[in-house]
């Protein structure tokens, strides 16, 4: 019977680490590979991670057009795009979709109107540098000093109030100055 707490207290922990574990996929994310990431988005634009990465709010959604939790994750991306974008937020979707899917990504985007960043990682760099599991979906946030601020897999229409004021607080946030201010 005195062991009773003990354990108890072990399985608590041991939940809570395998909960905080799955959260996240138990990939971790290196800010300073994410930043040697340069993707083309579908317009033929180049998106680099170094642009953006401890200046801007960065999220990143990994995504695929035959992913049904993706789907429902895609309109909420789009709606903070719009609502946070011109506060410092960058939305950008990634798609895993294959050689035998990748066209279906396009007319995906055109026909629901979605005006955020959309690249398709054909060489897998974004992946391995930021979702080595290659979940669906996988969201990853970094705030405006570069660091990543949440790492998220699957999506629920619960997870938008905690996502969207998870976004505000970093907003919140001044971006660090990059200028000397010496005397």
């Amino acid at each position: 019977m005195r062991y009773l707490p003990v354990a108890a207290c072990t399985c608590v922990l041991l939940a809570a680490a395998c909960s905080a574990a799955s959260s996240a996929g138990g990939q971790r994310v290196s800010s300073a590979r994410a930043g040697a990431l340069v993707l083309e988005d579908i317009k033929g634009r180049d998106v680099r991670f170094s642009d953006l990465l401890g200046k801007r709010v960065v999220m990143v959604s990994f995504w695929a057009t035959f992913c049904k939790p993706c789907a429902a994750e895609m309109p909420f991306l789009q709606q903070l795009h719009e609502n946070y974008d011109g506060e410092g937020l960058t939305v950008i979707g990634i798609s895993l979709d294959t050689a035998d899917t990748e066209s279906l990504v396009a007319p995906f985007v055109s026909r629901n109107n979605y005006t955020f960043s959309i690249c398709i990682d054909r060489q897998s760099d974004a992946a391995a540098a930021l979702n080595s599991k290659s979940v669906l979906p996988y969201l990853v946030v970094f705030g405006r000093d570069g660091k990543v601020a949440l790492q998220k897999d699957g999506f629920a229409p619960g997870d938008r109030p905690a996502l969207e004021k998870l976004v505000k607080d970093l907003l919140a946030v001044e971006p660090a100055s990059t200028e000397s201010h010496g005397s």
